[in-house]
């Protein structure tokens, strides 16, 4: 299984870069010289092959994650999800519109389509991370019913929420990164590109608060879910007597840290503030 894997993901980088380089091209031998014929414009065509491997990587965890998730998990649409998947396609279209910059001798080129792939594999992670809210929606707690709450299920699905964000966030950093180099490009193929100075800080901005806003629903449902589990697995109310409330407190306090409640941990604040990568990237790389 792992040689399978590690040979989709081989497939996956070289096909991706195979793409990324025709997006670039478009076949054209002339348009390859012209593109290491300067140097600024050589790095950007490098740099955004070397993003092709990352969003070639990442397309093979994306895939292997939603297959397992669609296989050990039934799914339950709700309202907040099935709204926010409908959005994912308009956010597509508006990423992938066309910007009117002047190119000069790389006119043969559309920056926005040299992204597109990244885009898709990032909003294709989104798509994961609903999946996995909508399997935790499945799984509801009735906090004064017989049954136990599925914790394992609460776990898995926690994990392939968190997989899938990072793959998000890893490619709109690096598209954030490479929008440094594509910026210098701008300005070295047309003088008149000003607002291309101010691109890493845009596209990272956009993209935190893209992240943010299909994420927060869902880290605040795992959060719903992981309390309703402690209160089903400890109870909700406190004893009134000293011995059993220090129990019940130092029991509450380590059921929290496991099921990762407790705000102040990594565990907890790591995944939601990650969305905040993409922004934080623009503003201190940024010119």
């Amino acid at each position: 299984m792992n040689q399978y894997k590690e040979r989709a993901a081989a497939f996956s980088i070289v096909v991706f870069v195979l793409v990324e380089f025709l997006f670039l091209s478009h076949g054209s031998s002339a348009n390859i010289k012209t593109l290491i014929s300067d140097q600024t414009a050589l790095y950007w065509m490098l740099l955004e092959l070397l993003q092709a491997t990352v969003w070639g990587a990442s397309a093979v965890l994306l895939v292997t994650g939603v297959i397992e998730l669609w296989q050990k998990f039934a799914l339950k649409p709700t309202i907040s999800t099935v709204s926010r998947a409908l959005l994912i396609p308009l956010m597509l279209l508006f990423v992938s519109h066309k910007r009117q910059w002047d190119l000069g001798p790389y006119s043969f080129l559309t920056i926005r389509t040299a992204s597109i792939m990244g885009y898709i594999v990032a909003f294709a992670a989104v798509g994961g991370i609903l999946m996995a809210e909508m399997a935790l929606a499945a799984r509801s707690i009735d906090v004064n019913g017989p049954g136990k709450p599925d914790v394992d299920a609460y776990f898995r699905l926690r994990a392939y929420t968190q997989r899938f964000l990072l793959i998000a966030v890893v490619t709109l950093v690096a598209g954030t990164l490479v929008s440094l180099q594509t910026s210098s490009f701008l300005l070295a193929a047309s003088k008149e590109n000003i607002e291309a100075h101010s691109l890493a800080k845009v596209f990272g901005t956009i993209a935190s608060i893209a992240l943010a806003f299909f994420y927060a629903p869902t880290h605040a449902a795992f959060y719903s879910f992981g309390a309703a589990a402690r209160n089903a697995l400890i109870g909700e109310s406190a004893p009134a007597e000293v011995g059993p409330l220090l129990e019940w407190s130092e029991q509450r306090s380590k059921l929290e840290s496991v099921l990762q409640l407790q705000i102040t941990t990594w565990d907890t604040f790591g995944p939601g503030i990650s969305v905040l990568a993409p922004v934080l990237t623009g503003l201190l790389l940024g010119k």
